[in-house]
């Protein structure tokens, strides 16, 4: 029984690793393999029980988000009456979304069987994912002392990627033009530094409500995986980190936490310091774009974007454009809130926003630990802070980690089923 818990274990770290970061091993998307993974799991799963088991606070994620569904369905079908020559436009768009849930319900889902059928608690699904972070930040270390390590972990995403920006990405890394990409994955920019937010957070979380200095530390050290690759998870990760430490402010371990503040200034500089000069450089000007924003001084770099070219808007802003700027104006906007705008209109980004939302207020409400209540705070903070940089509600290792945490928090001690025989 032991053994068999083990061996589960480590088919479950593969599959999370591979489902989180989707490197680019073949000449397809991760992202579909993954998908069949679940969707075949389940299937056997009913097949072999005859039965299909829903929890019902796993049912109440998708509750919250079946009134946005419902209008931008109608959305949609009001596009293609009005203008039946961007038809490919808007039925793009409706299957593109409706993608996320479809993913997000079968990740789920899966979750649930895998931990029902090997006796894995929600203690257990974070150690596993605490794995996949440790995992990746040694493909990091290795990328960044090894060069080698680094041209060979870029060659699957030059030869496989779907995107041709990402292989030209990874091909101008290995050729020394920019000093990004250490890892392994297939995007190892502002998607990478998202991902890593949300683990090496949740990684803090759990340290706080264990009081273990180690898994605080390491999480410290962790924060080098979005440093040497996305200014953008370096944020998240610290905002992340301030908002699980709320949860845990107690005088008593005031001067160990104060500690860990120290050592973390101390381990950036010596970082800092055996950096490339082009890389210090990089993360000097975003540190100064950003002191410039908190001071209201003006918008430069980034934030020009973000905040000011990006906000343009869709010709009808009730019911949007039903596609991106890129679709309609050819202009690629990066902002997610200016492109849920386009996508969706106002009313149906409010009652998409809601659904996330009460995802994670039910996630915070229903559980009754208070690192729970922690993780799905931060989880929910970082999602809606994200959302100013890039339009990432398609973010595969996102959409993993959101409604797979949310969902082992969620059903962890639910007892009421539904049951479908």
């Amino acid at each position: 029984m032991v053994y068999k818990k083990i061996f589960a274990s480590l088919l479950f770290i593969v599959f999370l690793f591979c489902a989180i970061f989707t490197p680019d091993f073949f000449p397809f998307s991760m992202r579909y393999l993954i998908i069949i993974i679940c969707a075949f799991g389940i299937g056997w799963r009913w097949i072999r029980t005859r039965k299909a088991v829903f929890d019902n606070r796993f049912i109440s994620i998708f509750k919250g988000f079946a009134p946005f569904i419902v209008w931008f369905v109608i959305a949609q079908i009001i596009h293609i009456i009005i203008d039946v020559s961007n038809a490919s436009i808007y039925l793009n768009t409706l299957e593109h979304t409706l993608e996320i849930f479809l993913a997000g319900f079968l990740i789920g889902l899966f979750f649930i069987y895998v931990c029902e059928d090997n006796a894995f608690y929600e203690k257990d699904v974070l150690s596993i994912l605490m794995i996949v972070t440790l995992i990746q930040f040694v493909c990091v270390v290795l990328a960044l002392i090894f060069p080698g390590v680094r041209t060979y972990f870029n060659s699957f995403v030059i030869r496989n990627s779907y995107s041709e920006r990402l292989a030209q990405l990874a091909l101008a890394s290995n050729s020394g033009r920019i000093d990004r990409s250490y890892g392994l994955s297939n995007n190892l920019f502002d998607s990478f530094g998202f991902i890593t937010a949300i683990l090496i957070s949740v990684m803090f979380a759990i340290g706080m409500d264990k009081n273990d200095f180690k898994i605080k530390v390491v999480s410290i050290l962790m924060m080098l995986m979005p440093l040497v690759n996305a200014r953008t998870g370096i944020f998240l990760v610290i905002v992340g980190m301030f908002v699980g430490s709320a949860f845990y402010l107690d005088f008593r371990t005031l001067f160990k936490n104060i500690g860990i503040v120290v050592f973390a200034i101390v381990a950036f500089f010596i970082v800092l310091d055996r950096l490339p000069d082009s890389m210090v450089s990089w993360l000097s000007n975003g540190l100064t774009e950003t002191q410039i924003l908190l001071s209201r001084s003006g918008n430069i770099g980034v934030y020009s974007k973000i905040f000011g070219a990006d906000l343009v808007y869709p010709s009808s802003i009730i019911l949007g454009d039903g596609g991106l700027p890129k679709d309609f104006i050819s202009y690629g906007v990066d902002n997610g809130y200016i492109n849920c705008l386009w996508n969706y209109g106002l009313i149906g980004t409010i009652l998409l926003l809601f659904g996330y939302y009460n995802m994670f207020r039910t996630s915070y409400l229903l559980t009754d630990k208070k690192m729970n209540k922690a993780i799905s705070v931060v989880i929910g903070v970082i999602f809606f802070l994200y959302l100013f940089k890039v339009y990432s509600l398609d973010n595969f290792g996102g959409i993993v980690l959101v409604f797979g945490i949310i969902t082992v928090i969620l059903t962890e001690n639910d007892t009421k089923k539904s049951v479908i025989t």
